[in-house]
């Protein structure tokens, strides 16, 4: 036997107003951009963490022979660039240096972010890039000289 029609109407099992469904579409979105801009982040630290590295790699490359002849201390610009470039082949990222008066290294970085949610409306990759400036000095008994 049917119930009455006023009955049915209020029995609200297993109805969701569309405020909820609207709401969970929001927190969904909200929750996917959270994860693929967070990613994003990780992607332009580790890009700045490895131009710092590449530049500490180049920075060690010095002209020995100016060094030993008591001349300034700079770095080889060929040799620290090869260093700088070798670290960044093998951290997996791109990136360009160059040597400015043999004693600053300056290195960029670039890589990418695949995201996870933002790939469900056509963003395929995010970009991350990465900047340091290493200086040569030297240190005598805690003193820069």
């Amino acid at each position: 036997m049917a119930r009455p029609m006023k009955a049915r109407m209020r029995d609200e099992r297993g109805y969701i107003g569309p405020s909820m469904a609207i709401f969970m579409l929001l927190l969904i979105i909200v929750l996917g951009l959270a994860v693929d801009l967070s990613g994003q982040m990780r992607a332009m630290q580790k890009a700045n963490d490895v131009a710092r590295e590449a530049g500490r790699q180049g920075a060690q490359a010095l002209d020995v022979d100016a060094a030993m002849a008591g001349e300034a201390q700079q770095v080889d610009p060929g040799m620290a660039r090869a260093a700088a470039e070798s670290y960044l082949a093998s951290a997996g990222i791109t990136g360009q240096v160059s040597v400015q008066g043999g004693t600053l290294l300056d290195v960029t970085t670039a890589t990418t972010y695949q995201p996870v949610f933002l790939g469900i409306i056509g963003i395929s990759q995010l970009n991350a890039a990465g900047h340091a400036q290493v200086q040569l000095v030297r240190v005598v008994n805690g003193q820069e000289r």
